[in-house]
């Protein structure tokens, strides 16, 4: 979840605060009207307590923000939505509960308590920073869109208990559990008919819910639908550009061979990407923003090697920073035997042989290294180091090495460890 803006962890706790209680109301104002619940002394003492809260926040809403900073007026001009919005939440903030149980009043006057929901989309706007995302998760996005698929069918299964006759006999909780079950297979199209209305106005109600039930039904799969897409997207693109390439390579009868390396090549990349054109996505930003990013890509790379473990975070962004990638085709030579060493090698993708003469000693692929021991001996490499297909490498050459280990004891431990155990073996 990404913006422009900052609040303090107060401004967040006080938000967070506000949503929940609003929530809360929506849950039981319509609850405790259409069950026709008693009012208590404490459900009186916790509205007093909301009531308290929301004439709080409706003061805080008089504090408007100018080019970053906060500031009170008394002489700001409210544009008419301001004003309705204004009064909204100054009758939000009214200790209804106190008021009816004062004054004898019906225990409709309880359902004015719903003014309070019109604050959710406020607190959430400003939750999400006056609306500046530039990128909301999915699991925001499904949070959200439950927390208002459970409030609506609430509120449609109260209205319903309060239309529809029912048993005297009946518990509180069964007709609750009857109303949300009603409320459920009707907006969901499904309706088995073992419960129906009876008198006309419950019809009528029933026949706008199936109305409202096919179009949110419709609205709900589709949202679903796209945000599973936006999930997958990357992956989608790359089975698409797998297949494209297939395709172009059949029909330029490119040997079977080379198909086999380009689609395994292809394949690692994106594997291990989140797209074939990573580089791409941040070409367009500044130099320094790109080489931040760069090296996180770096990271994921070198972090999963033993020679790294145990290094901290800085560790390995420093190492990441210092990598050069490079390219063999299949059989150039990546180190020749008697050449002096001065670099580390880390396989990215492809495979290569270590070979004495015409033997091959041993194959590494992804994710392997080698050339360890010239970072920290001055010795000639005593084997050859061949490119079996296509192969992306990123090296470290013993200059940067020698400034890392002077800055990260750590990273000299492990090496001599390898070292060690090589002798060893």
């Amino acid at each position: 979840m990404i913006t422009q803006y900052k609040i303090s962890k107060n401004e967040k706790f006080w938000h967070f605060t506000i949503v929940s209680v609003v929530i809360l109301s929506a849950i039981e104002a319509p609850f405790s009207t259409c069950f026709n619940q008693e009012i208590s002394p404490l459900s009186a003492i916790i509205d007093s307590i909301v009531s308290i809260l929301f004439a709080i926040d409706t003061y805080q809403y008089t504090t408007h923000v100018k080019n970053g900073h906060k500031y009170r007026t008394n002489n700001y001009k409210f544009n008419n939505e301001q004003k309705s919005k204004l009064i909204i939440g100054l009758i939000s903030s009214l200790p209804l509960d106190v008021i009816i149980t004062l004054s004898g009043a019906s225990h409709w006057w309880r359902l004015i308590r719903l003014a309070r929901v019109h604050r959710l989309i406020r607190s959430l706007k400003v939750f999400s920073l006056i609306g500046s995302l530039t990128v909301i998760p999915i699991w925001v996005k499904l949070m959200l869109a439950g927390s208002g698929a459970i409030i609506s069918i609430h509120f449609i299964s109260c209205l319903w208990h309060y239309l529809q006759p029912h048993p005297e006999a009946i518990t509180l909780v069964d007709s609750y559990i009857l109303a949300t079950y009603w409320a459920i297979t009707t907006l969901t199209t499904v309706g088995y008919g073992d419960i129906t209305p009876t008198t006309n106005i419950s019809r009528l109600f029933t026949m706008g819910t199936m109305v409202l039930g096919v179009g949110v039904y419709g609205i709900v799969i589709g949202n679903i639908a796209q945000m599973l897409g936006e999930r997958n997207r990357y992956r989608e693109k790359a089975r698409e550009k797998i297949e494209d390439l297939s395709q172009f390579m059949a029909h330029y009868q490119v040997p079977k061979k080379i198909q086999i390396a380009t689609l395994g090549y292809l394949n690692n990349v994106l594997e291990k990407r989140l797209s074939d054109n990573d580089s791409q996505m941040i070409m367009e930003l500044p130099n320094a923003l790109r080489d931040e990013l760069t090296t996180y890509m770096n990271i994921k790379l070198i972090k999963s090697l033993k020679i790294f473990s145990g290094c901290s975070n800085l560790c390995l962004k420093e190492v990441a920073k210092r990598l050069e990638k490079k390219s063999y085709s299949p059989g150039q030579k990546i180190i020749k035997e008697g050449d002096i060493g001065n670099e580390l090698f880390i396989i990215n993708h492809g495979i290569v042989e270590v070979k004495k003469g015409e033997e091959v000693i041993l194959k590494l692929d992804d994710g392997k290294y080698f050339g360890e021991m010239a970072l920290l001996q001055e010795t000639n490499r005593n084997a050859d180091v061949v490119a079996i297909n296509y192969c992306d490498l990123y090296s470290l050459d013993k200059e940067s090495f020698m400034a890392l280990i002077k800055k990260f004891p750590e990273l000299l431990k492990n090496f001599d460890r390898k070292l060690e155990l090589k002798k060893t073996a």
